[in-house]
Order: structure tokens, then C-alpha cells, then sequence
């Protein structure tokens, strides 16, 4: 779990570190901008409060003190409003991004709080690792009764030693 926390914290301190760093070398932004930027820090920084608090979940979830509650989720508007949370990096990176979700709402029985987390886990570390490639991809479809979210890059990928780790 310590390995979890640590890896999820990673991404919104290390864009705030990166907004700060902004400000103490360029002085000299604009009003607008700054407050555009402080606006991210803040929204990263509520990002931070929410993981700690989904970790402390987890750990009772772990700990068996703690149910997941199932609901019905549309997991197109889900997958959506997640890639957008990465629009700015990803424009940033010069990606190339590569979304097929269809127009016709996908539900299916999970946890929208730990869908988010998964994707936002998911979708850094395809920006993060996988950016040489110059593509992300988000597809969501389904087989029959089965539904599937495929976040894909063209990086280099995961050397051949490190793939047991991966869950």
C-alpha cells in the first residue's frame, strides 16, 4: 500500500512543484496567468486531499472494515471527464490522442470514485512512460455482456523483467 500512495502522489506534486517553479522563474507572468495557475495548484492540491483520503479508504477497505458500494456507471462519461483532466499535459507532451467511445452510453455495474482512480493511474503513466510514443489512446466498448476501457500508448513499454509487478 505504501508503494501505492507514494506512486499516486507522485503526479499532482509534481505539478505543483512544477507551477511553483514557474512563479520563482518567471517573475514577471501576468495577472491572468497567474491566477490561471494558481487555480491549478489549487485544484491539484484538492486532488491531493482526495487521494489521501481514497488511500485511508483503501486501507480500511484492505482491512476488511470497509465495503465497495456498487451503482450503475456510465463508463463513457466516466472515461471522458478523466481524459480531459489530462488535456493540458497532454497538449503540453504534443500527444497525439486517440479516443473511440461511442455515442450510445455504456453502463455497467462499478465504483465510480475507484474507476477514477484507476483511470487517472492508468492515463498518467501511459502520458509518463509511454510519451516517446507520441500517442494516447482511450477506447471504451463492449462484448456482449462484458465491458472493456483500453488505455493505450506507442512508448517503449515495460522491460520484460518488470512486467510481473504490473497487477
Amino acid at each position: 500500500m505504501l508503494a501505492n500512495v507514494s506512486h499516486d502522489l507522485k503526479t499532482p506534486l509534481t505539478v505543483i512543484a512544477g507551477y511553483i517553479e514557474m512563479f520563482q522563474n518567471q517573475p514577471q507572468i501576468n495577472d491572468q496567468e497567474r491566477v490561471r495557475l494558481l487555480q491549478q495548484v489549487h485544484t491539484k492540491t484538492l486532488e491531493l486531499i482526495t487521494l489521501m483520503n481514497t488511500f485511508f479508504n483503501l486501507a480500511k477497505l484492505e482491512s476488511g472494515d470497509k465495503d465497495v458500494p456498487l451503482e450503475k456507471v456510465n463508463l463513457n462519461e466516466i472515461c471522458k471527464n478523466n481524459i480531459l483532466l489530462f488535456y493540458e499535459w497532454i497538449q503540453t507532451k504534443g500527444l497525439e490522442v486517440v479516443i473511440e467511445i461511442p455515442d450510445k452510453p455504456i453502463f455497467a455495474l462499478g465504483n465510480e470514485e475507484e474507476l477514477n482512480r484507476v483511470l487517472d493511474n492508468l492515463i498518467s503513466n501511459a502520458i509518463r512512460y509511454g510519451g516517446d510514443g507520441r500517442m494516447i489512446g482511450l477506447k471504451v466498448f463492449c462484448v456482449e455482456t462484458h465491458v472493456y476501457v483500453e488505455i493505450s500508448d506507442r512508448g517503449k513499454g515495460i522491460n520484460e523483467n518488470e512486467q510481473e509487478r504490473v497487477f
